[in-house]
């Protein structure tokens, strides 16, 4: 069985994962979604709205390091023998 405290450290990094993750989430959803709002009411675009979709690119941008970098870091967690 896994010793305690590595177990613990690991569960502490996954939710600070998921914590970060999410809030990039909530940024590229909020950013697009008002951009879509326009769009759906045939409102023309400002300058402001092409910020707000470099906004959302920065945001899925960083998405796809922090699953990378954590992808990574998952695979080089020892699994116990018993555990497979």
């Amino acid at each position: 069985m896994a010793d305690l405290p590595v177990l613990g450290e690991y569960i502490k990094n996954e939710r600070s994962f998921l914590h970060d993750i999410s809030n990039q989430i909530v940024i590229a959803n909020g950013m697009t979604g008002l951009v879509i709002e326009k769009l759906d009411a045939k409102q023309s675009l400002e300058e402001k709205d092409a910020e707000r979709l470099r906004k959302a690119m920065r945001a899925l941008d960083k998405m796809i390091v922090m699953i990378n970098d954590r992808r990574n870091y998952v695979k080089s967690v020892p699994v116990p023998e018993n555990q497979d």
